[in-house]
């Protein structure tokens, strides 16, 4: 990638208040079920996140290398995500 070219680590963001796909990719927000605005959803995404895989829409366990946690200050109850989150993998 140019981040290599130029000698720049690249660090890998993961999503507390997102879904995923079968493919590790984000679901599309067009769908309801795109936000995870459930701080107890979010904070155990968030736990699977710190050990490598996050649950996909559709139950498939997806490996992930998570070594960011995000939460959107936009998300619907984003404090009490990140209430949770912090609460959850500290």
């Amino acid at each position: 990638s140019c981040f290599d070219e130029l000698g720049l680590e690249t660090i890998s963001e993961s999503f507390a208040d997102r879904a995923y796909e079968n493919d590790g990719s984000l679901r599309e927000r067009k769908h309801d079920d795109a936000l995870i605005t459930d701080p107890i959803k979010a904070a155990n995404q968030a736990r699977d996140l710190t050990n490598g895989f996050v649950m996909s829409v559709d139950g498939s366990r997806v490996k992930i290398d998570a070594q960011t946690i995000c939460i959107h200050s936009d998300t619907p109850n984003a404090v009490a995500l990140a209430s949770a989150v912090k609460e959850t993998i500290q």
